[in-house]
């Protein structure tokens, strides 16, 4: 009887424990935009605060190690075998068999050890790496249905788009602790400001610490909400009902997110995603139309009320269109300039100064202060262009491996136009941002677009709202 008691006691603690950890799952996807950390070890460059080589611990990377931890833990108790060293050889052996690019790959970067200018930012750039595995591993092990996952950090981007637009009419961002976020103000250099001959015009930040990573974000953010307007039609239950409500709300505030970070690679990115999207709803799924068309009206209202309301940035922004009226914004004008000297500098350096094999992971900043001891941090900059920089840091080697991966990813997990559609978004907004690549909130981005772009959102099980039957 006491036997009996026990294993019931066990199995109750079991289920008890698994759906705390859903739910601790659940609260990490809505905190994915909050970006408090601890800054254990910050690296200078040039006398200057260096982000690249700074060790940091955020609070959401906490969240992904522990369940991932438990998760791998409860993978492992299921294969009820003693751990050993000859079990843990037989895995390593079996990783190394089935992944032999990977493996090549991660012995590339770790070879770039010996002749990265700086190693703590390989590390750096490791710890990035497996936190994206790490939160990989999250999303596929969870067991929560696709919907759940969708609104959940829909919510999450609910949350922080509102939050840039607040920042954007007041024209101030406060300090904050609790989101990770420093304290912005147009009229002080540095900020992410748009200017006019009226004023300058603070950007929408959110909770990031730059508002290109609010637009991308803001991107992905209104694909789930997409996916959840296809989910809830027609509407058949009141957590549909519900579930549209959100839907609704999350879209128009993060399509105000979108557009008021004035993030023009995240319009880029959204305006690919929109047409080769609505040509697939047009040609070969014209049941979508109507929920296509709902949340695209109210992102194009949001549009045109922004634009209505705030027209100088707006066409301060676009300015880009007409080379004519650039030179109107000094800004806009010393941006473009700014970007056409990196592509001369990557194209100097590439090859010839790195001999073809990078200049190491995490380590493009660096390798510049080096060739150019006498600039400031500041002026040591990523290049703005997540593939350029790749190749730049990884060499001829290490990016054919890369290349490979992706392209054995497509084949293997990419199964609907849909994803397809959002890796070609992805990739139109990495051509002009380092992000996705370089800072802790862009690996997560990129991690979760890759994962999502790995979904069959015509799977009727995938479609279920809050998983029901």
């Amino acid at each position: 009887m006491c036997k009996h008691m026990t294993s019931h006691d066990h199995r109750d603690t079991t289920l008890s424990t698994s759906k705390f950890i859903q739910r601790l799952t659940l609260l990490l996807f809505i905190l994915l935009p909050i970006q408090t950390r601890w800054i254990a070890v910050p690296a200078t460059l040039h006398g200057g605060y260096w982000e690249y080589g700074t060790v940091s611990l955020y609070a959401t990377q906490i969240f992904i190690f522990l369940i991932a931890a438990y998760y791998l833990l409860q993978t492992y108790k299921n294969k009820k075998q003693p751990l050993s060293l000859l079990i843990v050889k037989s895995w390593v052996g079996l990783f190394i068999t089935k992944h032999k690019v990977l493996t090549l790959f991660l012995f590339w970067l770790l070879l770039s050890i010996l002749w990265a200018p700086r190693t703590a930012a390989i590390g750096v750039w490791l710890l990035l790496f497996l936190t994206a595995v790490c939160f990989w591993y999250v999303l596929q092990a969870s067991k929560l249905s696709l919907k759940v996952i969708l609104v959940s950090v829909g919510i999450g981007m609910l949350i922080s788009g509102g939050i840039g637009m607040i920042q954007f009419a007041q024209q101030h961002v406060p300090a904050s602790s609790l989101w990770g976020v420093a304290e912005q103000n147009p009229q002080d250099l540095g900020p992410s400001t748009v200017e006019t001959s009226l004023r300058r015009w603070l950007r929408g930040y959110g909770t990031f610490p730059h508002p290109n990573l609010l637009g991308g974000w803001m991107v992905l953010g209104l694909l789930c909400w997409l996916g959840v307007f296809l989910a809830t039609h027609p509407l058949t239950s009141d957590k549909d009902s519900w579930a549209r409500l959100m839907a609704i709300v999350g879209t128009v505030v993060g399509a105000g997110g979108l557009w008021l970070s004035f993030s023009r690679s995240a319009w880029l990115g959204f305006c690919v995603f929109l047409f080769l999207f609505w040509l697939y709803v047009l040609i070969k799924k014209r049941t979508w139309f109507i929920p296509v068309f709902k949340w695209t009206l109210l992102i194009a209202l949001m549009l045109v009320i922004s634009a209505a309301v705030f027209e100088d940035p707006f066409r301060a922004r676009t300015s880009f269109v007409d080379q004519s009226s650039l030179a109107q914004f000094r800004l806009e004008e010393q941006s473009q300039n700014d970007r056409v000297k990196q592509w001369q500098e990557a194209k100097d350096i590439g090859f010839s100064k790195t001999a073809g094999v990078g200049s190491g992971v995490g380590n493009y900043t660096a390798f510049l202060g080096r060739l150019f001891p006498s600039r400031e941090v500041y002026q040591l900059q990523p290049m703005h262009s997540t593939p350029v920089l790749v190749g730049l840091e990884l060499g001829i080697i290490g990016s054919f491996l890369l290349l490979l991966l992706i392209i054995q990813y497509i084949k293997k997990f990419v199964q609907h136009p849909f994803g397809m559609f959002l890796l070609i978004a992805v990739l139109g907004m990495m051509l002009f941002d380092h992000y996705w690549w370089s800072l802790y909130p862009g690996v997560l981005a990129t991690t979760f677009a890759f994962w999502f772009a790995a979904q069959n959102i015509t799977k009727p099980e995938q479609l279920r709202i809050f998983g029901a039957s």
